[in-house]
């Protein structure tokens, strides 16, 4: 009875433990779940603004291409500009150079030559026309002159304005590839926040489903431990829970002064002249211990040999038909007296502490 009693602390004990483990996985769950959100969050916040600055990019390089398009449209206007320059300013120079002819052939040689046109007219009307010529002549010669260099001008402020509106093109070509360059960097630096935040996210996902699994585990854990209405024996058929008479409650200070832990049967006989008893070889850590159990009607010593079970190995040493037995095998009873040895649910080392 006393044995029962101590296997139902103990199990008490590791049903506490597994539900404080399942609300620790739950709780650091909830937390890496909220880090991940907000790691989704950051990446599609910083995929928007990369997108924002694409969009600003391709605009500005639109207007990069249409700027290049009126400078080169200036460049072919001021080349025009200039060749109009040149022919008005050889035009001016012809009309110079031939009113220069023109006065030297009439002048050179004094006014006698102007009587003579005028003396060789035939008509009143004729030495008026002659007169009229020969007043004009240098008139005419000026006119042309100043219109000649009225083009000029004109040429020379349209080339002038031309060549202004190239200049401010040409700086705000230049405003344009520096935006251009900025933006390319923030895209740049933008990619690079992107890639940081997937790995961050990666690894967190990574690690939330490390911890669903362990809860999962966890959880699964407990459930086997904490069935409420049916259970299977080993033999697959199904039995229902039982209860026990319950002992008087023990101090947890006594419970503790119990050590339990995993240990590995390596050699099992029959005791001598014993219908109940079996003596084990027990390897606990680096010691083994001789512990004799009243088991021998439910296991056979070689089905005992390579067993991983749970020991009380600080039991006081006592004799057993006459054999030392220095601990005890913890077994489970059902209600027709069938005894389970307690086994660890997953691989465990002889010498493990059941806590």
């Amino acid at each position: 009875m006393l044995l029962r009693r101590r296997v139902t602390s103990l199990l008490l004990v590791l049903a506490l433990g597994t539900g404080m483990a399942v609300q620790a996985h739950a709780s650091e769950i909830d937390e890496t779940q909220k880090q991940a959100e907000e790691l989704e969050k950051k990446k599609k916040d910083a995929e928007n603004e990369k997108n924002s600055l694409e969009k600003q990019l391709n605009e500005i390089v639109a207007e990069m291409d249409r700027t290049k398009e009126k400078i080169d449209t200036k460049e072919a206007e001021i080349s025009e500009k200039e060749d109009e320059l040149i022919q008005a300013k050889v035009d001016e120079n012809d009309q110079y150079e031939s009113m220069k002819k023109r006065i030297k052939y009439m002048y050179e040689n004094g006014n006698s030559q102007f009587i003579e046109i005028l003396c060789e007219s035939k008509s009143i009307g004729e030495f008026l026309n002659n007169a009229e010529y020969i007043s004009t002549i240098s008139e005419y010669d000026r006119n042309m002159l100043v219109q000649f260099q009225e083009i000029v001008k004109q040429v020379q402020e349209q080339e002038a304005t031309l060549k202004k509106e190239y200049e401010e093109l040409e700086v705000m070509q230049n405003e344009l590839i520096a935006k251009q360059d900025n933006l390319n960097e923030l895209m740049e630096s933008k990619q690079e926040e992107i890639e940081q935040i997937s790995d961050d996210l990666g690894a967190t996902q990574e690690k939330l489903q490390k911890l669903k699994e362990a809860a999962e585990a966890a959880k699964e854990e407990a459930g086997q431990g904490a069935k409420t209405e049916e259970t299977k024996t080993e033999g697959g058929q199904e039995t229902a829970d039982m209860d026990i008479e319950p002992k008087a409650e023990v101090a947890y200070d006594d419970f503790a002064k119990m050590q339990f832990q995993v240990g590995e049967i390596i050699a099992c006989e029959a005791v001598p002249k014993s219908k109940k008893l079996l003596c084990s070889q027990v390897r606990i850590g680096s010691q083994v211990k001789q512990i004799v159990s009243g088991i021998k009607a439910h296991y056979a010593p070689e089905e005992m040999v390579g067993k991983k079970v749970m020991v009380l190995v600080n039991l006081k040493p006592a004799k057993l038909a006459g054999v030392l037995s220095e601990g005890m095998l913890l077994c489970a009873e059902d209600e027709e007296g069938q005894l389970a040895l307690m086994t660890p649910e997953k691989a465990m080392p002889a010498g493990a502490e059941i806590c």
